[in-house]
């Protein structure tokens, strides 16, 4: 009975590291299509383009190797300015937010200071 009872606990075990991983693989895809969606609004991608950059960002982050150059061989210069222009403004809007908090936190340790 114990053994039946233990290899039922390890079906269920097994049964649900596999549902997991799938799920994950799945959520990979997922990003990639919409990564490729957001480039595509932004850049106006044609099919073959499409493609290409689907199957770089459907690998692993490990195995990708330097995504930029790679796009940089897919898009034409246009785009790829383009891509870099919007990629530099993201990239200073999530600076904004992580600098106004230091900002805040060293102007409330100073006036702490100064009440001492």
């Amino acid at each position: 009975m114990r053994s039946i009872i233990l290899a039922l606990c390890l079906l269920f075990a097994s049964s649900a590291c596999v549902f997991t991983f799938a799920q994950k693989t799945k959520s990979a895809e997922e990003k990639a299509q919409k990564m490729v969606e957001k480039l595509d609004a932004l850049l106006g991608l044609t099919q073959e383009q499409k493609d290409k950059i689907l199957v770089i960002y459907s690998k692993p982050k490990d195995q990708r190797g330097k995504v930029d150059a790679q796009l940089k061989e897919i898009l034409t210069v246009e785009q790829y300015k383009k891509y870099q222009d919007n990629k530099a403004v993201e990239k200073a809007k999530k600076g904004e937010g992580k600098t106004g908090d230091k900002q805040e936190k060293k102007g409330g340790n100073k006036s702490k200071e100064k009440t001492k």
